[in-house]
């Protein structure tokens, strides 16, 4: 099983090393070499990305589908919602299973003896 601290410790040194390359990029000499490092710490960069929103999928956690790859929704305590963190988008979902009232009117009868 995935432990989620392990996951967490993976997302930011991930995000460190992203950091520490852009850092390097910008002290590279303008040029076509330049511009090469640069799309490619992009694409490593929304590599990323994708990998967290999988992540965040297989351990169960929802995802909002306003962006490609979809963003991670994140719980705010205060609402007792999930909210999507894209400012452009914030749709928020309820954790957890809804149950009719109409169901539990029913599950709540007693059953007929026949």
């Amino acid at each position: 099983m995935i432990n989620p601290a392990e996951v967490g410790a993976w997302a930011v040194a991930s995000k460190s090393v992203i950091d520490a390359f852009k850092t390097a990029w910008e002290m590279l000499p303008s040029g076509d070499d330049k511009e090469a490092v640069g799309h490619k710490i992009k694409e490593a960069e929304q590599a990323l990305v994708r990998a967290d929103a999988r992540l965040a999928k297989e351990l169960g956690y929802p995802l909002c589908e306003c962006t490609f790859p979809p963003s991670l929704m994140l719980w705010k305590e205060k609402l007792k919602l999930f909210v999507c963190d894209n400012p452009d988008c914030e749709r928020t979902e309820h954790r957890g299973m809804h149950i009719s009232d109409e169901a539990l009117e029913k599950a709540s009868q007693k059953p007929s003896c026949r």
